[in-house]
This record gives C-alpha cells, sequence and structure tokens, in this order.
C-alpha cells in the first residue's frame, strides 16, 4: 500500500519511518522539499520524497502531519485532487503556537475545520493520541501494552482501508 505522509516534523517522520519499517511504500511530501527529502532518506528504502500533489494522487492514505495551521493552507491548492485521491488521516491537534492550549475545539473539531475547509476531502481523524516517540520507536507500545489507535469519520470509503 502506498501511504503518504504530508508534513516531515516530528510526527511525521516517525510516523512514515514505522510505515516503512512495514515493508509499506511511503511518499513524503512537505512544504520545504529538502525536509521530505531527509525524511525520506531517513526512513529508508521503502521512503521517497515528492510533491503534496503526487502524495495525494498516489496514495491510499495521506496522513497530514502539518502543524495544524499549515493544513488548509497546504492543501487548498490541491481541493480538486482531495475528491478522488486519497484517504486523508488528519493527525493533527489544533494547538496553540506555544502549545499550551487548543486553538479551537470547545465547540467544534479540527477535523471539523479541516472538513469545513476542504469539503472534496474524504477525512478520517486518527493517530494524534500518540507522541510521536511511541511510534518512532516502530513497536507502538506503553509498558509492555499495544497502543490502540482509535479512528472516526464519516466518510465510509476513507475508513474501508483501515478494516481488516
Amino acid at each position: 500500500m502506498n501511504i503518504g505522509i504530508i508534513g516531515s516534523g516530528k510526527v511525521g517522520r516517525a510516523l512514515g519511518s514505522w510505515i516503512a519499517s512495514l515493508g509499506h511504500a511511503v511518499l513524503f511530501a512537505s512544504r520545504h522539499e529538502r525536509t521530505a527529502r531527509d525524511a525520506a532518506a531517513e526512513a529508508g528504502r521503502n521512503a521517497r520524497s515528492v510533491a503534496i500533489a503526487t502524495a495525494i494522487r498516489e496514495s491510499e492514505l495521506a496522513l497530514l502531519t502539518l502543524p495544524f495551521a499549515a493544513v488548509v493552507p497546504a492543501l487548498e491548492p490541491h481541493a480538486a485532487l482531495l475528491e478522488q485521491g486519497a484517504a486523508l488521516v488528519d493527525v493533527t491537534n489544533p494547538i496553540t503556537p506555544d502549545h499550551r492550549a487548543l486553538a479551537i475545539g470547545h465547540l467544534s473539531s479540527g477535523a471539523e475545520t479541516i472538513a469545513a475547509a476542504l469539503p472534496g476531502a474524504r477525512l478520517v481523524k486518527a493517530f494524534n493520541a500518540v507522541f510521536a516517540e511511541v511510534y518512532a520507536a516502530r513497536q507502538p507500545r506503553l509498558g509492555g501494552t499495544q497502543v490502540a489507535v482509535c479512528y472516526a469519520g464519516d466518510h465510509l470509503g476513507a475508513k474501508r482501508p483501515w478494516r481488516s
């Protein structure tokens, strides 16, 4: 399965490296081409860097690991692709720049905000409740217990690849 990682910071690198270690093809895309190349090199032979449009078009799933405030500006130019491209997995948390409070989320959620701004996107919320270090360990466990990752979304087709 091709899995896109849009964003190449701490969370994107951790998830992308873990996913690549499982044998999936990982397509790293970023607002900054060099960081996507570096993330792909760190992840190994199953990873490569691509443009955001390519990650959307060539992936079955694309994980949004950008800072929350950067998601809509990064994806708006690709709105038409979102209707037919990868299902998007929102990994973000809508926190303030100082990481001390929620920027939104008291009356709506970050995923609802993204879905409203990108109505053609097939959006699922997942992976945002576990620290990047757990994914970076490539064995998602806490205290010897396997980590369970919940996912949610109202688009059945976007959730289908997650079913076993």
